[in-house]
């Protein structure tokens, strides 16, 4: 086996390793999330889910703003430091970034907490919106915290660790404390006091494991360790440098992030906003593909690039988009052919209205999602300029667009008189767009064209499955169990077919096999496996 193969390989079990502990994480974090989010909207009521909604967009504004994009500098420098071994330079640069995310996100807490009146009642027209975000405000400073404590676990590759923060600690926290306000009878209060004191919580979690697994062992008793001022200063300005640019760039995703919802809370109210965010969530399911890999495919096509290894990153670029592209197909097909149940699932029956909304989303993100990884390709090129110019394009289309359509009663001859239709329609443009910008980009700039042929096969095996699901629906009611057992015929037919048209590669059979080998199939039952490559 060739060397560049061997190394190819042992990237792709890597990374296949790494995606099931994500996996794991993000599995967790979806349950506990839409526990959360589906008792405030079932309890509640649209308008009560809604206000959470907006509280949470404007919340994360905020933060994004107190943390200067140093979160971001530091999963950066940190492994650059100590490959370096300049461990001096990575402590201070530790110390000056919790000093500097702890002051700015104090002043940007108190900023927020003195505009909640005029947010709730100016800009959104909610006056009952103002006192969740004043209880808010006070999660800006934790909120940050919490966001230095995962990039610096981030930066030591601490992966397990940051999951569980990030996917398992927040969510969990949240459901206990609802649960247990509302059974103290704390009423529409529990939403916003629940958040609060989940955040709180997380705050110790993440103190105590952060100085147990990453600071107590890098402590040292050299007293010899400081650096002189102009060491200090160099190390502010090149960090700095780095870092704000960052900023802006994740304060324009923030806004493109949330622009659909503070749109439609704008031209509508809080009932239609919640109403949208029910297909919202379930749409971002398509969004899970993506995160599996994200993490460490930058780290590992950056080791690449910097050994101008691009034969191994192209490789490794076609080969997680299949993988993204072979998850997401079931989930596009199964929500597009059945959103109505789905949110009634999820939601209940008062929400069915954005199942269009639903329908529309799913397309524009299996876009988004299936380019995600291109613009890692970028990002590792340090093209960060372009991406910021990417998603502020995106963004302008998206305002626009729902400025456009969201006030307008019908679109096309649909009705669009709750609005949500009208932004789901601005959010698919605008996912696509923002997609096929990146797409083009990575092929102007590396000739990386993200797509093996074997892909056609893939679609074509989803296709089929859809048709096999959709018949089948005609003749049966559409209820929670007919919902399940659609789901899994449908995953069934669509395995039985890929494996029957070979769509699988080398790649895929190779990950398949090792997986069947630790957990003890013989050997010629795994050698089996490669009639279907």
């Amino acid at each position: 086996m060739k060397k560049n193969e061997k190394e190819l390989n042992n990237y792709l079990k890597f990374l296949a390793k790494s995606a099931t502990i994500v996996l794991i994480g993000i599995v967790l974090s979806k349950v506990f999330t839409y526990i959360y989010k589906v008792f405030i909207a079932r309890w509640f009521g649209p308008e009560i889910y809604g206000l959470y909604s907006l509280a949470i967009s404007v919340l994360g504004l905020f933060v994004f703003i107190a943390l200067l994009g140093i979160d971001a500098g530091l999963v950066r420098f940190i492994p650059f430091y100590m490959a370096k071994g300049e461990n001096k330079k990575l402590k201070y640069l530790l110390k000056f970034s919790f000093a500097c995310i702890l002051l700015s996100s104090i002043i940007v807490g108190v900023i927020l907490f003195l505009l909640s009146d005029f947010i709730s009642i100016t800009i959104f027209h909610e006056a009952k919106l103002a006192i969740f975000l004043k209880i808010f405000s006070i999660l800006v400073p934790i909120s940050s915290i919490i966001a230095l404590v995962l990039s610096i676990l981030n930066g030591y590759e601490k992966i397990g660790l940051y999951s569980f923060i990030e996917n398992i600690s927040k969510n969990a926290t949240n459901v206990i404390f609802l649960a247990l306000l509302v059974l103290l009878g704390f009423g529409e209060m529990s939403v916003p006091a629940s958040y609060l004191l989940g955040g709180i919580s997380v705050l110790f979690i993440s103190y105590f494991i952060i100085m147990k697994y990453v600071f107590s062992k890098s402590k040292t008793k050299n007293r010899k360790d400081k650096l002189g001022s102009d060491e200090k200063k160099s190390v502010r300005k090149e960090f700095l440098i780095y870092s704000i640019p960052l900023l802006f760039f994740g304060v324009v995703n923030i806004i493109f992030s949330w622009i659909d919802s503070v749109s439609v809370g704008y031209f509508k109210s809080a009932t239609e906003v919640g109403i949208y965010n029910a297909a919202m969530p379930i749409a971002l399911l398509l969004g899970i593909a993506p995160q599996l890999f994200i993490k460490l495919f930058l780290p590992l096509i950056s080791k690449e690039y910097g050994m101008n290894k691009m034969d191994n990153i192209k490789e490794l670029t076609k080969q997680v988009t299949k993988w993204i592209i072979l998850i997401n197909l079931p989930l596009l097909i199964l929500l597009f052919l059945f959103p109505e149940g789905f949110i009634n699932l999820f939601f209940g029956k008062e929400y069915v209205s954005a199942a269009l909304s639903l329908r529309i989303l799913v397309i524009g993100y299996f876009v988004f999602s299936t380019f995600r990884i291109s613009d890692r390709i970028l990002a590792m090129a340090g093209k960060t300029k372009l991406l910021l110019l990417n998603v502020l394009a995106a963004v302008i289309v998206n305002i626009v667009l729902n400025i456009i359509l969201i006030p307008r009663q019908t679109i096309f001859g649909i009705d669009n008189s709750l609005g949500v239709t009208g932004a789901a329609i601005a959010t698919t443009i605008s996912n696509v767009l923002l997609g096929l910008l990146f797409l083009f980009q990575t092929k102007y700039y590396f000739s990386i064209f993200p797509f093996r042929r074997k892909l056609i096969r893939l679609v074509i095996a989803s296709l089929i499955s859809g048709m096999i699901i959709f018949i089948s629906s005609l003749f049966i009611n559409i209820n929670l169990v007919a919902l399940v057992l659609l789901s899994v015929l449908f995953v069934i037919a669509y395995i039985i077919l890929i494996l029957l048209f070979r769509g699988l590669d080398r790649n895929d059979v190779l990950i398949i096999k090792s997986f069947f080998t630790k957990i003890g199939l013989n050997q010629k039952m795994s050698d089996k496996i490669d009639f279907f490559e």
